[in-house]
C-alpha cells in the first residue's frame, strides 16, 4: 500500500511509532497513520514550516516561520513548550541525550534541554 498525502505545497516528513510525522508549508503538523494514511490528529502552528520534524521520547520538534521551535505532545497534539528566537527557525532540529539542537536565521546555535523547558 503507498502512503499518500495531497498537499498543495512541500511537505517535510519523519516516521514516529505508527505514524509518520509531516511538517507542511500550510502551516499545519500531521499525524498520519503509517498504514492507512487517515490523518490521526492536526496541529497548528503560527506560520509555515520548512523544518522536518524529528522525535524523542514522546515528543516531536519542529521549527517554524513563526520564529518558534515546538515541542508537540505525539500522543494528542497538545503544545508542550514553545521556544521563540529572533527570527525564523527554518533549520531541522536534531535530537542528541536530552537535548533538542536547532538554528535559526539569527544566527544562533540553541541548545535546549527539552524536558525541562518552562
Amino acid at each position: 500500500m503507498a502512503l499518500q498525502i495531497q498537499a498543495r505545497h512541500h511537505i517535510f516528513s519523519t516516521i514516529y511509532r505508527d505514524m509518520v510525522i509531516v511538517g507542511s508549508v500550510d502551516a499545519n503538523v500531521y499525524a498520519m497513520d503509517i498504514k492507512s494514511g487517515f490523518v490521526i490528529w492536526r496541529f497548528r502552528l503560527g506560520k509555515a514550516t520548512i523544518s522536518s520534524p524529528c522525535t524523542a521520547d514522546n515528543y516531536i520538534f519542529i521549527g517554524s516561520s513563526d520564529n518558534a521551535m515546538y515541542c508537540i505532545d505525539a500522543a494528542n497534539a497538545k503544545e508542550v513548550w514553545k521556544f521563540t528566537s529572533e527570527h525564523q527557525v527554518n533549520s531541522s532540529p536534531f535530537v542528541y541525550r536530552d537535548s533538542v539542537y536547532f538554528g535559526s536565521v539569527d544566527k544562533n546555535l540553541y541548545c535546549i534541554e527539552y524536558r525541562t523547558v518552562d
